[in-house]
C-alpha cells in the first residue's frame, strides 16, 4: 500500500460529501430481489389500485440524497503482476497486461443522512434515515478484487489504458447493518366515517431491521455490478485523463561545477513515461528525462551522437539480482554538462596549489564501449600556455585533450549519486601537430609528464554532487545498491524496494 499511500492518496479512509441520484422511471417490482417479492409487490399493487382511487401506482421515479459518506478498510495487499500481452482476435493491440490484486478487511461505511423520494408520487414526501451504518463482521472472509489493465499506445504514440472487468468475492463478504432510531417516514392517516387509522411506524421501522440481511444482500449486488460495469468504464476515462496530462514530476538540481559557496539558480529536470514493454522476459520501463535552464530564455540544440541510441545490453547486467533496475542514458549527463557549460561553470579545472587550467568547450561524458573494467570517461580539451625557453617549440596557447577516469559513488546516507573523477587515462593524452613548431616527440613526451604531473590533484575530484536519478518510481522506494555501466551507454543502477 506504500505505492499508493507514496502518491499522496489515502484509502485507508477518506470522506465525501455526497451527491443525487435520479433514477430512470419503473416499476416498483424491478427493485425486489427474487421473484417472490416481486410477485408480492404485484399484488398488492392491484389490490390498492383495485380498491382505491387517486393512487395510480404504477410508475415509480426514485430520487436518493446521500450526504456525508464515511469509508474506512485495512486495505492488508496491494500487489501488481505484470506479464506479456495476450491479445485475442478483433483486440485492439496494446503492449503490457497488469493485474491489480487488492485485499482488503475491516470496511466501515458510514452515511450521516439518506433521503429518498419518488418524484412520480410527490404526495409520499421523503423517506429517510440517519446514521446508517455498514460493517464487515469479524467472521468475515476478506474482500478480494482483481483488476486487469491493459496498458499500450495509440497510433498517435500516446499512452492509453483499459481497465477490464475485474474478479470479486464481493458477495461472499458478510457485513451488518444499523441505523439510527427512527428512521423518516411519511404520515399515513386513513378515514372511515370520521375515524382516524394511523400507519404504526414502530412497526414499519420493525419490519426494515427484521428485512437488513435481504438489504445488505441487495447492496453488495449493486456493489459487484459496479465494479463489474461501472467501475472499469470510471478507471479507464480517469486513468487516461492521467496519462493525457503526463507523469512528469519537475524536481530541482545543483548544476554541476557550479562555483563553491555560491547560490546560483537551480536546474529543473522531470521524467515522464515514455515506454512501457517486455525486453525479452523483463519488464521494460523506458523514462524520458528533460533538462532545463530557468535562466535561458531559448532552449539549446543537443547533439544526438551524445546520447546512446541502443537498448541496453542486458545480457551483461545484474537485472534477475535486483528488484529494479534503472537505465539511465548518457545523454542525460550530457546535457545537464551542456547546460552547466554554456553557464560558465566548467571554464576552469582547479589542479591544486592554487593553480587552474582552462577548459575549452564542453567536457562529453562517455559510456558506450565501457564497463566490466572500463569505467566511463569525462572528454576534455583544455588550454595551456607552456613557459620558460621551452615556448619556442610551440605555438601557444596550446590545446591538450585527455579522459578523466569516473566513478558514480552512492553516498549511504541520502541515496543520492556522485560523479567524481578516479585519474587521468594517460593512454588518451593527445596534442595535435598544429601546435608544435619543432621536437614533436620531445613535446609531446613533455605534455604527457605535465598531465602526469596532476594525477594527484585530480584523483578524487568532485564533477557534480548528485546525478539526477528518481529516489521512488511511481511511489516505489528505492534503495541504491549498485552501480555499472553498460557498453550500450548506459548507467545501470540496481536498486532494491526501500524497507521502511
Amino acid at each position: 500500500m506504500e505505492i499508493v499511500e507514496n502518491n499522496g492518496f489515502a484509502i485507508d479512509e477518506f470522506t465525501y460529501e455526497g451527491t443525487q441520484i435520479t433514477m430512470d422511471e419503473m416499476d416498483l417490482a424491478d427493485l425486489a430481489p427474487d421473484d417472490e417479492m416481486k410477485e408480492t409487490i404485484n399484488t398488492v399493487k392491484e389490490q390498492l389500485n383495485r380498491y382505491f382511487t387517486g393512487l395510480d401506482l404504477q410508475k415509480h421515479k426514485f430520487q436518493i440524497d446521500i450526504k456525508g459518506v464515511e469509508f474506512s478498510a485495512n486495505w492488508e495487499k496491494l500487489s501488481l503482476d505484470f506479464y506479456k500481452p495476450q491479445i485475442a482476435e478483433g483486440e485492439e493491440p496494446y503492449d503490457v497486461l497488469v493485474y491489480a490484486w487488492l485485499e482488503a478487511s475491516d470496511i466501515k461505511i458510514h452515511v450521516d443522512e439518506i433521503t429518498a423520494r419518488d418524484l412520480n408520487h410527490k404526495f409520499l414526501g421523503d423517506v429517510g434515515v440517519n446514521g446508517l451504518s455498514i460493517e464487515q463482521v469479524d467472521s468475515s472472509e476478506k474482500l478480494r478484487i482483481g483488476l486487469p489493465l491493459k496498458f499500450g499506445k495509440d497510433k498517435d504514440g500516446k499512452f492509453n489504458l483499459l481497465a477490464s472487468k475485474p474478479v470479486s468475492n464481493m458477495n461472499d463478504v458478510k457485513f451488518e447493518a444499523d441505523f439510527d432510531t427512527p428512521l423518516r417516514l411519511p404520515k399515513i392517516d386513513i378515514l372511515i366515517n370520521g375515524h382516524k387509522i394511523s400507519l404504526n411506524l414502530e412497526e414499519v421501522e420493525k419490519l426494515v431491521r427484521e428485512k437488513e440481511p435481504m438489504m445488505l444482500e441487495k447492496i453488495q449486488t449493486s456493489l459487484q455490478d459496479f465494479l463489474e460495469n461501472q467501475a472499469p468504464l470510471m478507471i479507464t476515462e480517469k486513468a487516461n485523463a492521467v496519462l493525457k496530462e503526463g507523469l512528469g514530476e519537475v524536481s530541482q538540481m545543483a548544476p554541476p561545477g557550479a562555483p563553491a559557496g555560491r547560490n546560483v539558480k537551480k536546474f529543473l529536470w522531470a521524467l515522464n513515461l515514455e515506454e512501457l514493454n517486455f525486453a525479452g522476459d523483463n519488464l521494460h520501463i523506458g523514462l524520458g528525462a528533460v533538462v532545463t535552464d530557468p535562466t535561458r530564455a531559448r532552449d539549446v540544440a543537443f547533439p544526438a551522437k551524445l546520447t546512446a541510441l541502443k537498448y541496453p545490453n542486458l545480457e551483461k547486467t545484474e537485472v534477475e539480482n535486483y528488484d529494479i533496475t534503472l537505465a539511465l542514458n548518457q545523454g542525460l549527463v550530457n546535457r545537464i554538462v551542456q547546460l552547466s557549460s554554456l553557464r560558465g561553470y566548467f571554464e576552469n579545472m582547479d589542479i591544486g596549489d592554487g593553480e587552474t587550467i582552462k577548459i575549452v568547450g564542453q567536457p562529453i561524458l562517455n559510456m558506450k564501449g565501457k564497463g566490466k573494467g572500463k569505467p566511463a570517461t569525462l572528454g576534455l580539451e583544455i588550454e595551456y600556455t607552456v613557459t620558460g625557453w621551452q615556448k619556442i617549440f610551440v605555438k601557444n596557447p596550446i590545446h591538450i585533450n585527455f579522459d578523466l577516469n569516473l566513478e558514480f559513488p552512492i553516498d549511504p546516507r541520502s541515496g543520492k549519486i556522485g560523479m567524481k573523477a578516479t585519474g587521468v587515462d594517460m593512454s588518451t593524452v593527445f596534442l595535435d601537430k598544429k601546435y608544435i613548431r619543432a621536437f614533436s616527440g620531445k613535446v609531446r613526451k613533455s605534455v604527457r609528464a605535465q598531465i602526469s604531473d596532476m594525477q594527484g590533484s585530480i584523483k578524487g575530484m568532485e564533477i557534480a554532487d548528485e546525478i539526477p536519478v528518481p529516489s521512488d518510481l511511481g511511489g516505489i522506494l528505492l534503495d541504491k545498491k549498485k552501480i555499472e555501466i553498460n557498453d550500450a551507454g548506459y548507467m545501470m543502477i540496481y536498486t532494491n524496494y526501500l524497507e521502511l
